[in-house]
């Protein structure tokens, strides 16, 4: 079931979208980044972040502006404005009691726009799941205290403030109505608050988590981390130390799909927009993307409402993400790393899919191997019109008249481009990044006006290897087509579909997260609750069932668990079975018995976790008894871990166990490890059990 966005409060549990899409869903637009190189001049109009007031005094601008133009800008009222956001109290010295803020020390630095976009929206979505205020500072290309860099031998702004290309909660903008979440702050203000701040290893955190690969399971331990620190002062350590990495998530295929749901619902992204720049640089170069009929109001002096609202699908309009410069050394490399589509592009829903050649794990790649990545990733001229004239011959191509061409490449090979699509097709206007007429500021940060352009095209074709870029938009599952370019770029075959590809995505929904502690009863059977509980049907999905540490529950009758979906089953007290030889008997020989005394009936992404701690998570089944009275009629099992798909056991300990201790039969993709089975007779009878039973299960052990 779907529900709407909710953000949990301090001390409650991250919500899992790990169930899969769900109607209704909206679409988004893949992103391929220009590097951030090149580009020169100055802002028109802008509207001020914030404008300062009397009880709001903030220092100086972090970045003074250079006196000569021969320097790229700077941003220094940007920098200012968001120093006096009205959150910022700078009479204060320490947070107030309520308040809780969180930073990533370790954030990108020296890469493009797009990697750093990506990971902040994530750290802004960690924070806001934990209940902080998101701790923000700039885009980073060089953190040495310099102006300006040099990429290529051309001058590049060092730092730019974030709130130069974005806008919303993510850079201290308000939350929707009815959302009490707290406002993003800037590290200067985090700083002047925190003197002195708890700071989290990454190194320490990731020894908790069983796959880095999972964003949702990154998150949720991060943030069980950020809330038992208990501090208002909170940052992750170490330089270069990314939460969200290209390595772990971003560059892995599939790693996004377990929070999609929960994080494109969430006001990181429903919220989102951009900036004033970014947004009259679109304005001043509308009649690239429509018709000369069309009376088009301005997008940068409209109120801002919600992502989806805003940037509506252009009728008519293609854009396609080209890359030349040194991208082809780039696909080179992702050939001979054998590299799967990013974690963006490979979203369930998408009908655009890489099949890695034979050769992809281990031996060498042959010629028409390498033909295929570099198809895929920098396809010729001829490739690229013969896809632009695929897509048009279908629904979703229809009525395209005009095209966009986001491209770093040199103006030569735009013009070639240029005159081959004109000679396959009729178009009434074919322009590229190149025909932009931008200010000295826009030019700096045009990546983010081709983002723009992409998020609002009627079709979209990107390229799958690229580090598929989040923003944009929320336009409706049925408003847009998209193709996904993975370079020579395949479409989809739903018509009328637009997939505006990363983390701006308006989704109306997001799964929410229940946890369950089962409640004790000293001298009482507490099965009996824990069904009640169950049979509600509220912990048959995204849930956790926690028997809480410190209580020792009595397990008097079996459980018979129903098919859970994104449910782990957690178990930190201790539990204790009958200690009676004929009671037990009598209820694995009566008619009803599940077949184990924990009994699992199906499902996907279950986990059965039990705890670390050597004195708790005991289930204790006072196997002595019966291995004494050489009993073994009626025996009962322990664990059937049935008909589960993608499961995991770890973490158990099982005190003196009867019979088996747990089945798999009919599971998929069951991890079991770090469990321990103690077995051991403290008499001279023999301590009988059948341990593990792992029939006809792929399972991974150890």
């Amino acid at each position: 079931m779907l529900f709407s966005v909710h953000r949990p409060s301090h001390g409650q549990k991250l919500p899992d979208s790990r169930s899969g899409w769900r109607a209704p869903w909206f679409c988004f637009v893949l992103f391929s980044i220009l590097l951030l190189v090149g580009y020169h001049i100055s802002l028109r109009q802008r509207a001020p972040l914030a404008r300062p007031t009397a009880s709001t005094k903030a220092p100086s601008p972090i970045i003074a502006t250079p006196s000569s133009y021969a320097y790229p800008p700077t941003y220094a009222e940007f920098h200012q404005a968001e120093l006096q956001l009205p959150q910022h109290l700078w009479n204060r010295t320490h947070p107030a009691r309520s308040e809780r803020f969180f930073f990533v020390a370790g954030h990108v630095r020296g890469l493009g726009w797009g990697n750093a976009l990506q990971e902040h929206l994530l750290n802004a979505y960690l924070a806001y799941v934990s209940g902080q205020s998101f701790v923000f500072a700039n885009y980073t290309w060089n953190d040495d205290g310099s102006v300006v860099s040099y990429y290529n031998g051309k001058p590049i702004p060092s730092q730019i403030p974030y709130s130069v290309l974005i806008r919303g909660p993510v850079v201290g903008g308000t939350f929707p109505s009815g959302d009490d979440a707290s406002l993003a702050v800037h590290k200067k203000y985090f700083d002047r608050l925190c003197p002195k701040k708890v700071e989290l290893s990454r190194a320490e955190v990731r020894q908790i988590i069983y796959n880095p690969h999972s964003t949702y399971e990154v998150t949720k331990k991060w943030s069980e981390a950020i809330r038992e620190a208990d501090s208002a002062c909170v940052q992750s350590s170490g330089a270069l130390s990314q939460i969200y990495s290209h390595h772990d998530i971003f560059g892995v295929h599939g790693a996004l799909a377990d929070i999609w749901a929960s994080l494109s619902a969430s006001p990181i992204i429903t919220q989102f927009g951009w900036s004033h720049l970014i947004e009259s640089a679109f304005d001043a170069n509308k009649n690239l993307f429509y018709s000369p009929a069309a009376s088009v109001p301005s997008l940068a002096n409209s109120p801002f409402s919600t992502n989806m609202e805003r940037y509506t699908v252009i009728p008519g309009l293609m854009a396609i993400h080209v890359r030349r410069g040194d991208y082809l050394e780039h696909c080179t490399s992702l050939t001979d790393h054998r590299e799967e589509f990013v974690s963006v592009n490979s979203l369930p829903g998408l009908a655009d899919t890489f099949t890695a050649p034979n050769g992809f794990l281990f031996g060498e790649l042959t010629r028409a191997d390498r033909m295929r990545y570099r198809e895929r990733c920098f396809p010729s001229i001829d490739e690229i019109v013969r896809k632009v004239e695929e897509v048009r011959a279908t629904p979703e191509g229809n009525d395209i008249r005009r095209m966009y061409i986001m491209t770093n490449g040199k103006r030569e090979f735009v013009d070639e481009l240029k005159d081959a699509l004109h000679r396959a097709g009729q178009w009434d206007l074919v322009s590229s990044s190149r025909d932009m007429d931008l200010t000295l500021e826009q030019k700096y940060v045009a990546q983010a006006v081709d983002m723009l352009v992409a998020q609002r095209a009627q079709v979209f074709i990107g390229n799958g290897y690229n580090f598929a870029k989040f923003p944009v938009t929320e336009n409706s599952y049925k408003r847009r087509t998209t193709v996904v370019m993975e370079s020579v770029i395949p479409i989809p075959n739903m018509a009328g579909l637009h997939y505006l590809f990363p983390l701006l995505v308006l989704t109306s929904y997001v799964l929410a997260w229940t946890t369950f502690t089962v409640p004790h009863a000293d001298g009482q059977d507490d099965t009996p609750a824990l069904i009640a509980a169950l049979a509600t049907g509220t912990l048959s999905s995204n849930a956790t069932i926690l028997f809480a540490k410190g209580t020792k529950y009595n397990i008097f009758s079996p459980i018979k668990f129903p098919v859970l979906n994104n449910v782990e089953v957690r178990i930190e007290g201790n539990l204790s079975y009958p200690d009676d030889i004929a009671t037990i008997q009598a209820i694995v020989g009566a008619s009803g018995f599940p077949g184990a005394w924990f009994a699992f009936t199906g499902g996907n992404n279950v986990t059965l976790r039990g705890s670390q701690d050597p004195q708790w998570g005991w289930v204790d089944a006072h196997g002595q008894a019966w291995w004494d009275a050489v009993q073994q009629t009626n025996r009962p099992h322990g664990w059937a871990f049935s008909k589960i798909t993608n499961g995991v056991i770890r973490d158990m300990k099982l005190w003196k166990p009867i019979g088996w201790n747990f089945a798999t039969s009919g599971s998929k993709n069951v991890h079991v490890f770090d469990n321990k089975i103690v077995a051991v007779s403290s008499t001279k009878s023999f301590p009988f059990n059948t341990c593990v039973r792992m029939a006809h299960s792929p399972l991974a052990a150890r």
